[in-house]
Formats: structure tokens, sequence, C-alpha cells
């Protein structure tokens, strides 16, 4: 709109998003209608003959933006912090040359305000930078060497203060997500020198260390895994495995720089934070919550040392404990899988099949520590974990003969415990289908515990027989071999019958076991007189919850 590009709208609006005496709606409004200008017409579209703002309001923004993110409440800094991304990826540095100085200005003010306004700044900054070449890159060296000294005092500071405020995790999350942007794509030479390379690897050892106020957790289960401290402490682990992850085997790095940090972190850095990662998993045996996205990137880190000959000779003795008491009980169903099931069978079901739930959730990345521990180690922790997981099998049947007795169900703690073994068992298939004893052992496994799982009174029971019979229902059966015998068949109607369950996810799970089995089966003539029958069903289930992989299915 042409009152949009006047001279002084936009600066206009500006004025009243930040003016204190205006009424917080009317400020609100004014700094939406300025983020949407600003992105509109700040600089022309490639090839487009767009319209742009007068250079003298262009200037006068970029004069008072700063002034202005520091002063406003919440609501309306979020705004105008995307007029700053949007202004810093158009200008910085060549038509903002002062912003890092203003910057680092704010940042050593000793002003709570400020040093946090300048800690977006600067997050804007590096992450300007983060995927750049490096001829991009130029800028951030700049960046890096005012900011890292000024940063890693900062840091240091916070872990070390003994007042645990909100304010505190914020500004670390802010330091970290700085440090994460500027070190993304190469180290940069000023974490080679010995005081700000041991400065910043204790700096979040200490992090992780510090006590967290859980006085202060909020208690909703949203809520609480919003916690601003666990948002600080989940970007610490973030860089933690990064840094790993990318130079835990220096060999494999590259000359220079990269083989030259590798070298300091292994020598100096890795078995503190292999430890680190323990201490961080610990507190759940303690009763305490952690966020999934927490849990999640200590066992990232953790799968990965299992595969470096260093860390694993470290972590061994702490591996079978480990497995115990977090990742077996992280397997297991639980309180919000329950309640999730219950009140919204759909989104159960989307999640259970979306790729970022899957690359994030705490359940995935305990099964690959599982699925690793056996497929790198099976001759030292495999017999020790199968004979637990085997345990548990024969406990909970023994309770459901007990329970069928009595007229009673399985009690729901020992069901959730067979839920994790089997999703364990199932983890490991891979491994277990191509190692002896095991693989002679899997169809007694199947039939003397997957198939009565599938007339299990508890519903996520029969959902996960019906997993498990996929993950192996291409092994060599004894009476038959692959994909015929009385078990493969047993195992098959236990599947076509689990499409008519009464709980929506054990017949998503039955459509997807179904086409493991047809592919496996040797002569599909059997199935013809049902066949009409189950694409019936499977449509029924596609007009139920829509999933790609149900489509597949019926292919």
């Amino acid at each position: 709109m042409q009152h949009e590009l006047a001279k002084g709208y936009v600066v206009n609006l500006l004025r009243v998003a930040s003016e204190p005496s205006v009424d917080l709606s009317v400020r609100q409004v004014a700094s939406i209608a300025f983020k949407q200008v600003a992105k509109r017409y700040w600089e022309a579209e490639n090839d487009k003959p767009t319209q742009v703002l007068a250079a003298e309001d262009k200037q006068l923004v970029r004069e008072n933006l700063l002034e202005a993110i520091i002063r406003v409440p919440h609501i309306i800094q979020s705004q105008l912090n995307e007029v700053l991304i949007t202004i810093v990826y158009c200008d910085y540095p060549e038509a903002w040359p002062g912003l890092l100085e203003t910057t680092m200005a704010h940042l050593t003010s000793n002003e709570e305000a400020r040093m946090h306004g300048g800690l977006l700044v600067l997050r804007v900054l590096a992450r300007k930078y983060e995927f750049r070449d490096d001829e991009e890159r130029a800028p951030l060296t700049a960046i890096i060497n005012s900011s890292f000294p000024v940063l890693l005092a900062l840091m240091q500071q916070l872990v070390a203060s003994p007042a645990p405020t909100p304010q505190v995790a914020e500004f670390m999350k802010l330091i970290c997500k700085v440090f994460w942007s500027s070190t993304f794509m190469a180290v940069p030479d000023v974490l080679l020198q010995p005081q700000q390379f041991s400065g910043w690897m204790m700096a979040f050892h200490q992090a992780v260390r510090k006590p967290l106020p859980w006085d202060q957790m909020p208690q909703g289960t949203d809520d609480r895994r919003k916690w601003i401290w666990f948002k600080a402490i989940k970007w610490v682990l973030h860089i933690m495995y990064r840094l790993f992850n990318r130079f835990g085997e220096p060999r494999l790095c590259s000359p220079g720089a990269d083989h030259e940090f590798g070298k300091l972190f292994e020598t100096h850095v890795t078995s503190q934070f292999l430890e680190d990662q323990l201490h961080v998993l610990h507190q759940l045996t303690t009763s305490h919550y952690l966020s999934p996205r927490i849990v999640n990137l200590a066992l990232q880190y953790l799968t990965r040392a299992v595969e470096l000959k260093g860390t694993y000779k470290q972590l061994k003795p702490q591996i079978e404990p480990l497995l115990s008491k977090v990742v077996l009980p992280l397997l297991c169903f639980d309180d919000e899988d329950a309640a999730l099931w219950e009140e919204d069978p759909q989104e159960f079901v989307r999640k259970g099949y979306d790729v970022l739930e899957d690359m994030m959730g705490t359940k995935t990345a305990a099964a690959n520590f599982v699925t690793t521990v056996g497929q790198k180690k099976p001759k030292t922790h495999l017999p020790w974990l199968m004979a637990r997981l085997n345990g548990v099998l024969v406990a909970h049947d023994a309770a459901a003969k007990a329970a069928a007795a009595g007229g009673l169900s399985v009690p729901q703690q020992l069901a959730r415990q067979m839920d994790g073994a089997m999703l364990a068992i199932g983890s490991l298939s891979n491994t277990l289908k191509a190692r002896d004893p095991y693989r002679s052992q899997l169809e007694a496994l199947l039939q003397a515990h997957v198939l009565p799982a599938f007339a299990s009174a508890h519903g996520h029971l029969r959902a996960k027989a019906a997993w498990l019979a996929k993950e192996f229902a291409n092994i060599q059966f004894s009476e038959g071999g692959e994909g015929r015998g009385p078990v493969f068949n047993q195992l098959m109607q236990a599947v076509i019958s689990s499409l008519h369950d009464s709980e929506l996810p054990v017949r998503v799970e039955g459509v997807m076991a179904l086409r493991t089995f047809v592919e496996e089966l040797e002569d599909a003539t059997p199935l013809k007189p049902i066949l009409a029958q189950l694409m019936d069903s499977i449509f029924k289930l596609m007009n139920e919850v829509w999933n790609g992989k149900l489509a597949s299915a019926t292919e």
C-alpha cells in the first residue's frame, strides 16, 4: 500500500511501538505493522521493481531500533527482533558498520536490560553467517574476536551465580546460541587460544553441573518442557554433543584448526563431558523430570561414545546400570503416552510416525542406544541385556496367566515394562537375526511371548505385538523357512485380526505389519478370499487418520 512508503510512516510505527505511555495493545499493533512494512519494503526483491523505504527513514530506524528493543516488553520485543533480523541480513556490515561496536557497548554496560539487548543482537549477527562458506563468513571473524572474550567472562559469572534466576538462564541460553552459530561451520582461531579453549569448555561443564532451581519448575506438562532452565541446559548439551561428534576422533578431523582443536578436545574435554552426560541422566533416577530434548541429547552423546574406543572404555562399567536404571525405563509406555492414547489417538499415531518427533524423542534416543550397544558390543553386553529383557517377558506372561485365571488383567506397571522390553527387542532385531544363539531362539520368543500379547487387555501391548511381529516377519521359521510355517501363519492371522481392533493405534500398527507379512508370504493365494475385506479395512482406517505409510500399505 502506498501510504506504507510515505516518508516517516515506518519511523512513526517504531515510535508508537516503543512509547511506554501508549496502551500496550496499540503498541503491539504498531509493532506488527512495523515488522510487516520493514519486511516488505526494506530491500528490493531480486529481479523485481519493488519500491523501498526512503533512505532517511531506514537510517532513523537503524539508529533507534536497538534502544527500542532494550526498553520494550517481551511481547513487542519479539516483533522488533524480527525487524532486526531483516535489517541485519540486508544491511550488515556495509550499511550498518557501527552495529557491532554499539552492541558490545551494551553488552559491557553492566545494565541487565542493555546486556540482554546486546545478546539478542549478537545472536542475530552470528546466525546470519551460521551456514555461509569461508568467503562470505569474513565479517564473522570480527564479531567473534570482539565478543567471545566478553561472552566467556559473562558465562563464567552466570554459572557461578548463587541466584538461579530465570534471567540467568536466559542469558546462558543466548550465549550458547551465539557460540553455536559462530562455530557451526569452522573452529575460530580464538578458540585455539589456551585460555579461551579451557574457559569455554569448563563453562559448559559447570553449566550442566549447576543445581537447577527445581522449586521454580512449572507443573503443567507443556509448561515444564518449555522451562527456561531446560532451554538453557538443552543448548549446552547441544554444543557438547556437536563438539564430541565432530572432534571426538581427531584422526578424522580436517587438517589445520579442526585437527588441532580435536586433539585438545580429546585430551582435555572428552572424558569430562562424558561424565557430565551421565550426571544429567542420573537425575532421572532421583525422580526429577527432564525435558525430552535434554534426555535425547545426553543419550545421543553416550550412543556415540559407545562407538569410539577411548570413550567406550570409560563408559563400559556404566552401560549395564545405565540400561537398567535409565534406558530401559525410558522405553516403557508411560503416563504421557497413556493420556495421549486415551484423549487423542489420532495424535498418538501421528507422533509415532513423525520424523521430527522421532529425531528428538526420548524413546528413539533410548532405542538407538540399545541398538548401538547390541551392534557394537554384542559379546560384552548382549547376553546380560537379553537375559534382562527375557526376565520381563517371563514375569509378564506369568502375571497374564494368573490374571486370566482370576478374571483380571495384568497390572499396569508390568504391562508397561513388557511394552518397553518388546520395543528393546525390536530395536535389536537386526543383531538378533544375525547372531547365534539368538536367531535360533526368535521363533520360540514370538510364539511364547508375542502371539499372546495380541490378546492383551492393554491396547498398547496389542499394538506393540503387531509392531514386533513385523520386525521379525522375515526370519527363517523352523517349519517352512521364510514366509511359511505354523508360527508365521499364526502371527499373520493375529495381524489381520488386529485390523478390527477397537483401538485406532492397534489398527494402524496392524496395517503396517500386514504389508511386511504379505511381502514375505511365499504364496498369497490364501489371502485372495479376504482381499476385498482387507482393503476395505485399510481404506476405512485411512479415513480416520492420514498417514503416508498407510497409503503405501495398499500398494
